[in-house]
């Protein structure tokens, strides 16, 4: 698979994303000199990493919430940063370089043989787990018993070649419903009495560090 990176001055990369493909940009001569370290420094900023952040963010949002490369909002990420970094006085090149990507090259079929078939719909019944082997599989589904998964005891004695069905404690769950789970559930994230270093802090940590145990047992009640 092919991608690219934006080499700038001597030794820096920067990479806009992963992808399947090489996409080239020709990047220009500079706007202007550059500029200084020193005022590169101080333009390093919470609220200017916001902008950018939310920039970036707002590609993602107009390319089918993406910006891998190969596809069009990685496209317009890279053009956005070159922008950037034209303004600030620098010279920015692309290189090309290989790396493992992980894709589907067909459409992923799921359903059930017997008894009786049952087709399942992608996006709403099932989804591929990234970097997921290749092939076709017919076998029993048997269920995990104990913590369905979550520990190395559920699968004593698994019938080998077997298809583990993951149980869900909770079926009727919404993605709202989940994500304030989650949020409530999170330990303190760290806080800092400058304003701009809080909020770098709150895009870093968001509500706080997740707690797989805690948003378990909010979401089961008592």
């Amino acid at each position: 698979m092919r991608g690219f990176a934006l080499a700038i001055g001597i030794g820096l990369l920067l990479t806009a994303g992963v992808g399947d493909a090489a996409v080239g940009h020709k990047a220009g001569p500079a706007a202007r000199s550059p500029a200084s370290t020193q005022a590169l420094a101080r333009a390093i900023t919470a609220g200017h990493l916001s902008t950018h952040l939310e920039a970036l963010e707002a590609v993602a949002e107009r390319n089918n919430r993406t910006r891998a490369a190969g596809t069009p909002g990685y496209s317009e990420s890279v053009a956005y940063v070159v922008r950037q970094l034209r303004a600030a006085g620098l010279r920015p090149r692309q290189k090309t370089f290989s790396f493992q990507y992980f894709r589907e090259t067909k459409p992923t079929v799921f359903e059930r043989v017997s008894p009786g078939l049952v087709r399942y719909a992608r996006n709403r019944d099932f989804l591929t787990m990234r970097y997921s082997g290749g092939g076709n599989v017919t076998a029993p589904v048997v269920p995990v018993e104990g913590s369905s998964g979550c520990a190395d005891s559920d699968f004593s004695g698994f019938p080998p070649g077997a298809i583990a069905l993951m149980l869900q404690a909770k079926t009727n769950l919404t993605l709202e419903e989940i994500r304030h789970a989650l949020a409530a559930s999170a330990d303190p994230r760290p806080t800092d009495p400058n304003p701009d270093k809080d909020l770098l802090l709150a895009r870093q940590f968001g509500a706080g560090y997740l707690n797989v145990e805690k948003a378990v047992a909010a979401v089961l009640g008592p």
